[in-house]
């Protein structure tokens, strides 16, 4: 399952005219479950690693791990969920951490390029919603 999450992302980005090779990718979530920082057992380190391996730039934020874990436990870089930051071409939500819960579609549209693609893998949003503000929607 983590190999076919990370191919609908760049089957995502292909559709937006977007190559993988340098396209942005922001994890919501590495935690193998909500509001825990148990990082074992967690499968998004695996579609991180086959994101890595068609040229994406990946970084995450878990609330609940430190930025050196994320660093040293996924080999990516940790950052924020802040407005004007760095624009991504996709967003993978992994886990709906309580922090997460009040994310809406626009706070996600404020920090992704246009034709963003949402990667929503717990179906935490509804998918003609998203697709109204303009993501290319997947979810599990």
């Amino acid at each position: 399952m983590p190999v076919h999450v990370a191919e609908l992302v760049v089957k995502g980005l292909k559709k937006a005219s977007k190559e993988p090779a340098g396209s942005k990718v922001l994890v919501l979530g590495l935690s193998f479950k909500e509001n825990v920082n148990d990082t074992r057992n967690s499968k998004i380190l695996d579609t991180i690693q086959e994101l890595k391996s068609q040229g994406c730039r990946v970084e995450a934020y878990d609330p609940h791990l430190t930025p050196d874990q994320i660093n040293s436990e996924f080999g990516i870089e940790a950052t924020t969920l802040s407005k004007g930051a760095t624009r991504y071409d996709a967003v993978i939500l992994s886990v709906v951490h309580d922090a997460f819960r009040d994310i809406t579609l626009n706070d996600l549209k404020d920090v992704t390029s246009d034709d963003a693609v949402l990667m929503d893998i717990r179906s935490h949003y509804d998918h003609a919603d998203a697709e109204s503000k303009g993501f290319i929607y997947y979810s599990l």
